[in-house]
C-alpha cells in the first residue's frame, strides 16, 4: 500500500523549507523586507492616516530586503564561527559583540539609508539626533532576545527568529523615524479638519 500523499499545505511548507535552506540570504531578505514594510503600515494605521503612504513603506522594504536580511545572515554566520558554542562566557561575549557592533551598525544603516531614500541632503543629522535613544532602547530589548537566540537556535534559524522579534523592534524604529514628524502630521490633519468645516 502506497504512503498517503502529503497535503497541499504540507507540500508548500516543505518547498519553503527547501528554498530557505538552499537560499538563506534571499529568504532572510524577503523576511526582513516583509516585516519592515508591515511595521511601517502598522504605524500608519496606528496614527490614523487617511491614505497609506506606500512610497514611504517601500523605503522600509528596501532597507529590510537589501540591507538587514543579507547583512544579518552573514553577521550571525561570522559570529558563530568567531565564537562557537553556547557556554556562558561565549554567550555573554556574543551578546555584547552583537549589541555593540551589529545593533549599533543596523541603527546607523537604518537612519542613513532611510534619509538617502527620502532624498534628504543631510543624511546624518537624524542619526546624530536619534541614535542615543534608539540604541538605549535596543540595549533594553535585544540582549535577552539574543541570549535565547544564541543558546537555543541553530545558525540557519537565527535571522528568522530575530526577524520575528524584529516586527516589534521595527515598529519602534518606524516610531523613532516618525518622531519629530508627528507635529507636522498633526498640524496637517488639523488644517484638513478646519478646511472641511468651511
Amino acid at each position: 500500500m502506497a504512503a498517503p500523499k502529503p497535503s497541499m499545505l504540507r507540500q508548500i511548507w516543505d518547498a519553503g523549507r527547501r528554498f530557505a535552506t538552499k537560499h538563506p540570504v534571499i529568504t532572510n531578505g524577503i523576511t526582513y523586507g516583509t516585516i519592515y514594510t508591515c511595521a511601517e503600515l502598522t504605524q500608519q494605521t496606528i496614527i490614523g492616516v487617511d491614505k497609506y503612504d506606500f512610497a514611504r513603506a517601500s523605503h522600509f522594504t528596501i532597507v529590510g530586503t537589501g540591507f538587514f536580511g543579507p547583512i544579518g545572515y552573514y553577521w550571525y554566520k561570522w559570529l558563530d564561527g568567531f565564537l562557537p558554542g553556547v557556554a556562558k562566557g561565549v554567550l555573554v561575549r556574543k551578546v555584547l559583540i552583537d549589541q555593540l557592533v551589529c545593533s549599533a551598525g543596523f541603527i546607523a544603516i537604518f537612519f542613513v539609508v532611510m534619509n538617502l531614500l527620502e532624498g534628504k541632503k543631510d543624511v546624518t543629522s537624524e542619526l546624530k539626533e536619534k541614535f542615543a535613544p534608539t540604541f538605549a532602547a535596543s540595549c533594553c530589548f535585544w540582549p535577552a532576545a539574543q541570549v535565547l537566540n544564541f543558546y537555543f537556535l541553530p545558525t540557519q534559524y537565527r535571522v528568522l527568529y530575530i526577524a520575528s522579534l524584529g516586527f516589534i523592534w521595527s515598529n519602534f524604529l518606524c516610531y523613532m523615524k516618525r518622531m519629530g514628524e508627528d507635529s507636522h502630521l498633526t498640524h496637517a490633519k488639523q488644517l484638513k479638519e478646519v478646511e472641511s468645516l468651511r
